[in-house]
């Protein structure tokens, strides 16, 4: 395909994609705080330019791998662990998902942000893509 054909990157408004990785660690299972640290870094991305802010895997509350590697199920640091998990888990429509959206739309940036989601509102599945 000759290259002169394709749509230039002016058809688009936008020359380049600047990317703002956020490389930070979360606060375990600090729900609260992992939204407001996203809501901060959302802004710092915009401000320096960027279009799109990347958070690394489950940022948002981070996730205690340990767990599922403990003895049992049975085990009871293990249930205890699971529990502050599920319980600090929003659901995509949760007030803590919605505050992070609104600082998108108002800093008009993308976000890739993944987070551990209690499934009720969605049946359990992960992949949720909200705008």
């Amino acid at each position: 395909m000759d290259i002169n054909s394709l749509p230039s990157s002016t058809d688009n408004k936008q020359d380049k994609v600047r990317i703002y990785v956020v490389q930070r660690c979360a606060r375990l299972l600090e729900l609260e705080h992992g939204v407001q640290t996203a809501i901060e870094e959302i802004a710092t991305a915009a401000k320096a330019g960027a279009n799109l802010i990347a958070f690394t895997e489950t940022w948002l509350t981070g996730y205690p791998a340990g767990v599922f590697g403990m003895a049992s199920w049975n085990d009871p640091e293990a249930r205890s662990w699971y529990k502050k998990l599920v319980e600090a888990s929003p659901t995509a429509s949760s007030s803590y998902i919605t505050r992070i959206r609104d600082a998108a739309r108002e800093n008009k940036i993308e976000v890739v942000l993944s987070f551990n989601e209690q499934a009720r509102e969605s049946g359990g599945t992960i992949a949720t893509v909200s705008r």
